[in-house]
């Protein structure tokens, strides 16, 4: 089976998508999928985590909601296409749904992580060339503190690679074939499960996986201009924060 150049675009909009929810990492709580992804989400104020009547019989303190501003950003991408035959078979469309799916995976996985860094309220700031077990306890111990029991975390792929090789990671096995963009590696460390991914503003991030907030726009792909195709068009907008940065917190070198 081959397609035309003219309506592969139709062809690849569901396999891109399934690629795209494949290899996307599940960093986020609440996913929202709505025409324009929100410019501003919610915010938690006032007592941390869940609060109940004291032994006196006081009421706890109100929690309450207000919205921080966050900025859209497009993940998806324009593709030169002037160099691909006038038809695709089934492989060649295979192929380009998987590579650009893994692509959108890891473009959304940034926005994310950038919201985290952006919002978090907590720094625990280490001395050594690379983090350690203590490290990661300690900044744990500092959420608690705080009644936030993080059940999360993202380090950066240097990172992930030295505790593994220490064997301080407990990595599991992946449902899926590792992709080629994305090393989904998962495990488990001190209790959190454990992301890698290449960050370079910090070390590693550790959150409560239920309070990230993410808004996304439909996949849309097109074929520009629509007669004789030279560029793939593919657009879809998100926008991702934590509900309380108190709640997070990077460690850094």
């Amino acid at each position: 089976m081959s397609v035309s150049i003219q309506d592969a675009a139709k062809e690849m909009q569901q396999r891109i998508k399934s690629e795209d929810i494949k290899n996307r990492l599940d960093f986020a709580g609440t996913i929202w999928e709505r025409e324009e992804p929100f410019d501003y989400l919610f915010k938690t104020e006032g007592p941390i985590g869940y609060q109940t009547i004291d032994k006196d019989g006081n009421l706890p303190k109100s929690t309450f909601y207000t919205c921080r501003h966050v900025k859209p950003k497009n993940i998806g991408f324009n593709v030169d296409i002037s160099g691909w035959p006038t038809d695709l078979n089934t492989y060649q469309l295979d192929m380009i749904s998987k590579y650009y799916g893994q692509q959108l995976a890891f473009n959304e996985a940034k926005v994310v992580i950038a919201g985290l860094s952006t919002f978090s309220e907590d720094t625990l700031t280490v001395k050594t060339a690379n983090i350690s077990l203590d490290d990661i306890k300690n900044a744990i111990k500092k959420l608690t503190e705080k009644n936030s029991y993080a059940d999360s975390i993202i380090l950066s792929n240097t990172e992930y690679a030295l505790l593994k090789e220490k064997g301080i990671l407990t990595e599991l096995m992946p449902s899926i074939p590792q992709p080629i963009i994305i090393k989904n590696n998962k495990a488990i460390i001190a209790g959190l499960c454990a992301y890698s991914f290449p960050m370079t503003d910090c070390s590693a991030i550790l959150f409560q996986k239920g309070s990230i907030i993410l808004t996304r726009s439909p996949l849309k792909i097109r074929m520009d201009p629509p007669e004789s195709p030279l560029r793939l068009i593919i657009e879809q907008w998100c926008s991702s924060a934590p509900s309380d940065g108190r709640e997070v917190i990077k460690i850094e070198k």
